[in-house]
């Protein structure tokens, strides 16, 4: 029985009690001992914090009897005496420089102690430093997670996630050559997220002007993580600067493609596809009438690839690719008829245009000379390998009574009619080709002569449309066989 008293004797409720006892009569100091024992024994016992604030508060100890209040209120939030308390030594904060140490400060003696218990200590700490960034940055308090990252990286040094933290901040400084160093530094090191330092590090790069580091480091974010629609789109941004527009469009559209709610991406996306489109397009048409027909139908797929193009421009993109698929074909036609088309239009001087008084009236200075002219077909007439299109270049003229035929000229074309029926009875005709020699021409209707022999101009190409068979213009080229 003695022992079981004796036990009880020295619990934190005895000692509280009794240290009332004394608070009451007026004896602090031995109530002082009485409540410490009691705080030594249970540290987050209530009562105990709270009368000591009270003894130091009686004792004009105003430091010590804030931070007995506000261990009280930390151990119980709810305790209206101690509040009070507190909230009356505030006043006093400034002049007694009360400071109470926080629980980060406790962790980081833990560490510094270098026993078991810091490991614990460590991985605590490192994750409250790491929530505490999160936040700063969630409410754009940069300059706050900046201190917290410099304090995190004193017991952390080479922590990768804490260097990137520290790249992020200086990237939203500006000072992206610091932000180079620091993300650098986080992958070396590892970090728990690499897909998002490689992406900041593209930024950064491109930031400063370096484009290449900058699609390299867009390209490993990528790599890392093929679902994320915003590293497609900066890649694409990236590569349109360093004029790779057709990469960058096939960037624009898998961001597209893994978030179709992109609008962004989805509009950078058409308005380079676009201006892809039609370079494309007039690049692939200038290899066509080069006869480089391998590069013109490579160019001209892509074109419509882009799918950009007026329904003009696509028809006929259609039709140069499939007049390239046949003479790629017609592999041991293709020279022969390179060299008949050089023969046909060499000596041919583009920059000045002829016109159709200067050729009938002086034809030996104009003879061989490239044509540009315009009129009405009045007449096709299909031969073996070609066909040939009587052309009225006055269209205003009533042709079938016109006996003297000075406007006409007649077109060879070399190879089939097209069957498409834009070329047909009183199309308008735009002719481009060599000005080859003269003859006579025989009107179809009423079977005079012209006075005087009339150009006859080799096509090179032809533009023909017909209002009343449907719109577009349709272009011909002398060397198809469009019936193959």
């Amino acid at each position: 029985m003695l022992l079981i008293a004796a036990s009880f004797s020295t619990t934190p409720q005895i000692h509280n009690t009794t240290g009332l006892a004394y608070f009451y009569q007026g004896k602090y100091a031995q109530a002082f001992e009485e409540f410490l024992a009691a705080a030594r024994k249970d540290p987050n016992n209530v009562v105990a914090h709270f009368n000591l604030g009270r003894i130091f508060e009686r004792q004009a100890k105003y430091k010590d009897a804030f931070i007995q209040y506000q261990r009280t209120l930390s151990l119980d939030p709810s305790h209206d005496q101690a509040r009070i308390g507190y909230q009356k030594l505030i006043r006093f904060r400034e002049q007694v420089r009360l400071r109470v140490k926080s629980d980060d400060e406790v962790l980081e003696e833990k560490i510094n102690k270098r026993d078991i218990r810091s490991e614990a200590a460590k991985e605590k700490l490192l994750n409250k430093r790491i929530r505490q960034i999160d936040e700063h940055f969630a409410r754009k308090n940069y300059r706050a997670a900046l201190d917290v990252t410099q304090r995190g990286l004193r017991f952390f040094p080479e922590n990768g996630d804490l260097q990137l933290y520290l790249g992020r901040y200086y990237f939203i400084a500006e000072q992206y050559a610091r932000c180079v160093d620091e993300i650098r530094k986080a992958i070396d090191n590892g970090v728990s997220e690499p897909d998002v330092a490689f992406y900041l590090l593209g930024l950064a790069h491109e930031n400063l002007g370096d484009f290449e580091k900058s699609e390299s480091a867009l390209r490993r974010a990528v790599d890392l993580a093929p679902s994320n629609s915003v590293f497609y789109d900066r890649l694409g941004i990236v590569l349109q600067k360093l004029n790779k527009d057709p990469k960058a469009v096939s960037k624009f559209r898998e961001g597209v493609r893994i978030n179709p709610s992109s609008i962004d991406t989805r509009v950078r996306l058409n308005k380079l596809s676009k201006e892809l489109s039609l370079k494309t397009f007039h690049n692939g048409k200038l290899k066509f009438e080069e006869r480089e027909y391998p590069a013109a139908k490579r160019l001209l797929r892509e074109a419509l690839e882009y799918g950009q193009l007026s329904p003009a421009d696509m028809e006929e993109a259609q039709m140069l690719v499939k007049i390239s698929d046949y003479w790629l074909s017609k592999k041991r036609k293709v020279e022969r008829v390179r060299v008949q088309q050089v023969r046909n239009t060499q000596d041919i001087i583009h920059e000045e245009k002829v016109t159709f008084a200067d050729a009938t009236n002086f034809p030996r200075e104009y003879m061989g000379r490239y044509v540009q002219w315009r009129g009405r077909v009045i007449r096709i007439k299909e031969k073996s390998r070609y066909f040939e299109l009587l052309v009225d270049l006055d269209v205003d003229n009533e042709y079938q009574e016109d006996l003297e035929m000075q406007s006409w000229i007649l077109v060879r074309v070399d190879g089939k009619r097209p069957d498409d029926t834009r070329l047909s009875y009183l199309s308008e005709a735009e002719i481009e080709g060599k000005y080859k020699n003269r003859k006579f021409i025989k009107n179809p209707w009423n079977g005079q002569v012209s006075i005087r022999r009339q150009p006859v101009v080799y096509l090179t190409e032809g533009k023909f449309s017909h209002s009343q068979f449907g719109p577009g213009v349709l272009r011909v080229f002398p060397e198809v066989d469009y019936r193959q």
